[in-house]
């Protein structure tokens, strides 16, 4: 009886994932072109990356974060990158992130993956707005403020600051600099991911429920990531909230005038970044505060 119980359990458990998978929307494909990098091609299981596309409550291109998964499952790097961040153009020159999503998002996966010539696994395009909504289901999370900051009836003093969900949803659409809002972007994105791992979000039917009702409204994902491989994936993950690590890609300076920016990279960073992305382990040693280093970039 308690063995027909067991697998009873199990199967209802694995349900709950197969409809939660089944109930996100879907964005285009990740680009087929020539001279695109190979995949990894290890002898065991292998490290993933997806891009996902942060949108902001106007739809536009908020921040950029590549999230890396371990081969071993047990560590998420979530690298970040600003929209306004200057990539390789497909034909010739170059652009920023931003300019790149106004052509399809597919075109970010592309300027990604020329940028850092790893081959990306997955898309992933992410509303702001209803990803702030999620709070309402883990939990107020703690992020770092560098700096004092207002919006509206909400002030947020320097330190560390909890957030709920209306306050995340302001705290996440009032900066205009884009490196504010890369920062804001991809603590509150982190800080949920450390929340989710927290309550075990995906280890208990009725988080699981909450948890991907809200997804179903703000994630869209690519059409090759399919129910069985998302089930896969999250029924393999070992993470603790100390495995969860915002990484910021490392820029040069912020050439600003006529209203707009562009951060440049620096291009030692970017094979550092890469080789991680590529799933060498040895190529995990980022800052311990890498909020610091970006206030700290140049601006010309």
């Amino acid at each position: 009886m308690l063995v027909a119980g067991l697998v009873g359990l199990a199967s209802l458990y694995l349900g709950k994932i197969n409809q939660a998978m089944t109930s996100l929307g879907r964005t285009e494909g990740l680009p087929d072109y020539t001279g695109r990098p190979v995949p990894a091609d290890p002898a065991g299981p292998r490290a993933l990356n997806y891009v996902v596309l942060n949108l902001d409550s106007s739809g536009q291109l908020a921040a950029v974060i590549v999230v890396h998964l371990s081969a071993e499952r047990d560590a998420l790097r979530l690298v970040a990158l600003p929209a306004d961040l200057l990539v390789p153009q497909s034909r010739a020159g170059e652009q920023t992130l931003g300019e790149a999503y106004a052509t399809g998002a597919g075109a970010v996966v592309r300027a990604v993956e020329a940028l850092f010539g790893v081959r990306m696994d997955h898309l992933m395009v992410l509303s702001l707005p209803g990803f702030a909504r999620l709070i309402d289901v883990v939990g107020p999370v703690s992020v770092p403020n560098p700096a004092p900051a207002s919006a509206g009836n909400q002030h947020w003093p320097a330190g560390r600051v909890n957030l709920t969900a209306a306050a995340a949803a302001a705290y996440l659409d009032a900066p205009a600099d884009s490196a504010v809002r890369l920062q804001r972007t991809t603590t509150v994105v982190a800080a949920v991911f450390v929340r989710l791992v927290e309550i075990g979000a995906v280890t208990t039917a009725a988080n699981l429920d909450a948890i991907t009702g809200n997804l179903a409204h703000c994630l869209r994902v690519d059409p090759d990531l399919t129910p069985e491989r998302l089930r896969s994936t999250v029924l393999e993950l070992r993470l603790t909230p100390e495995s969860v690590v915002p990484v910021v890609v490392p820029l040069l300076e912020i050439r600003e005038g006529g209203g707009n920016s562009v951060s440049v990279a620096d291009p030692a960073g970017v094979r550092h970044l890469a080789a991680t992305l590529a799933g060498d382990p040895g190529a995990g040693d980022f800052p311990p505060d890498p909020w610091a280093a970006l206030a700290a970039v140049p601006r010309r």
